[in-house]
């Protein structure tokens, strides 16, 4: 019985791994830089993203350098497609002071395998520099190694005791009912053997 239990979870966490779509925004500034509406939705792995930002509009940031980017926010000079305004102040076309993006999945998600770059287009990615999960200060460093369980809509902000402005090149997101219907299927089997057995007995 417990080999059966331990074999169920472990096709479980195999599907949910199997079913995991890598966000990768370094791609899409490469495929297509520049700003983007607000509201954009973007089907990535079979399933629907809709991207906002708090000032302005998403932005998709390519290379520098050959350094990834990735997504940012900024006030564009024109519509989608356009740059930012360089006119205006903090306007950087990264999440900086003000700024915020925010993912919605339309369904709940567990969220892992974070990147991020700064400004300058560095790895933040073992840095003691702080950011806003959802309101909630953590470090980059700690939010790489971290899964986020149950998320349907992710906010990240510039913000914290640290604050550094930043790109997210990347994120890897499992749809949470993926594995469900293995682990319900198996939780019955287990059940109706228990009941054999008893019978048996």
């Amino acid at each position: 019985m417990k080999y059966l239990v331990a074999a169920v979870f472990a096709a479980a966490a195999t599907v949910s791994v199997s079913n995991a779509t890598v966000i990768d925004f370094v791609a899409e500034a490469a495929a297509s830089p520049g700003g983007i509406a607000n509201g954009y939705t973007k089907n990535f792995g079979g399933f629907n993203v809709t991207i906002t930002a708090s000032r302005g509009n998403p932005y998709l940031d390519g290379l520098y350098l050959k350094r990834p980017g990735g997504l940012g926010a900024c006030i564009l000079v024109g519509g989608p497609g356009s740059g930012c305004d360089n006119s205006l102040g903090n306007n950087t076309d990264n999440v900086g002071k003000f700024d915020s993006v925010t993912l919605d999945f339309g369904r709940s998600v567990d969220l892992s395998g974070f990147s991020f770059t700064d400004a300058e287009h560095f790895d933040l990615n073992a840095s003691s520099f702080t950011l806003l999960v959802n309101g909630v200060e953590w470090t980059f460093s700690n939010l790489v190694a971290a899964t986020l369980s149950g998320v349907t809509a992710l906010t990240l902000a510039w913000g914290g005791s640290n604050p550094s402005q930043f790109y997210l090149n990347e994120v890897a997101a499992v749809p949470i009912p993926a594995a469900a219907p293995l682990i319900l299927s198996g939780l019955a089997g287990l059940g109706f053997a228990a009941r054999r057995r008893r019978k048996a007995s």
